[in-house]
């Protein structure tokens, strides 16, 4: 979801939200996507697979990191399509 509460109505929309959201907490903790040490992103729909991967090169994210995909039946809200874990660690 977005900081006002809005949840884009698409699946790549939400995928970029979803990205965003990840990028501006390691910014508000002096880090980067450099510092990501896992991804977990939970999908629920398998067709989206290379939607997500796309998002990882296109916010220049390109391995490094232990990474899992899984697709579920649903996630916590019944409009959500993605949900990503992130943790980072700055050395």
């Amino acid at each position: 979801m977005g900081p006002d509460g809005s949840l884009p109505e698409d699946a790549e929309g939400q995928f970029e939200q979803a990205w965003q959201n990840v990028l501006a907490v390691l910014e508000d903790a002096g880090m980067g996507p450099e510092d990501l040490v896992s991804v977990n992103a939970y999908i629920t729909n398998p067709d989206d697979i290379e939607l997500s991967r796309g998002f990882f090169t296109s916010i220049g994210i390109n391995g490094g990191f232990a990474a899992t995909m899984v697709t579920v039946a649903r996630l916590s809200h019944p409009d959500w399509v993605v949900e990503v874990q992130a943790v980072a660690a700055k050395v």
